[in-house]
């Protein structure tokens, strides 16, 4: 049985449905699926690793360095390029898309004013999507 862990940014509510997804394809593909606490420290990752060995991992929580994966295939979910290894799987959203579509949709609201509100941490995302915001208003 190969095993999965998983590193993730948050605990929203579309994990529910994400999760039921990896426990039916674990099933099926006999993986043991380790989900690991949003929260984690770097430590306690290592500590995780070492424990499972596992023979992969997903990770979307960009507090945990790229460099503790290394030598297990990872694939990086909604991460800066610049923060992993050249060539690294790297999935992202469309930040062009999605701000295109936002300024789309609020424009044909006709209000006097908009504006782009960044999120707290200023994440690489979020300047790319402002950027793009900004392009399309």
């Amino acid at each position: 049985m190969k095993t999965v862990i998983e590193f993730m940014r948050s605990e929203g509510t579309d994990r529910l449905s994400c999760l039921a997804t990896w426990t039916r394809l674990g099933r099926e593909r006999g993986w043991n699926h380790q989900h690991a606490e949003c929260g984690i420290s770097v430590e306690d990752a290592k500590r995780l690793l070492k424990f499972w060995k596992p023979d992969g991992c997903i990770v979307n929580n960009d507090r945990l360095p790229a460099e503790i994966f290394s030598g297990i295939p990872t694939v990086f979910l909604h991460r800066s390029a610049e923060g992993v290894a050249r060539g690294a799987p790297v999935v992202e959203y469309d930040e062009r898309a999605i701000a295109e579509c936002a300024a789309r949709e609020l424009l044909q609201l006709n209000l006097e004013c908009y504006a782009f509100v960044s999120d707290s941490a200023n994440s690489f995302w979020c300047r790319e999507r402002e950027r793009w915001f900004g392009n399309a208003m």
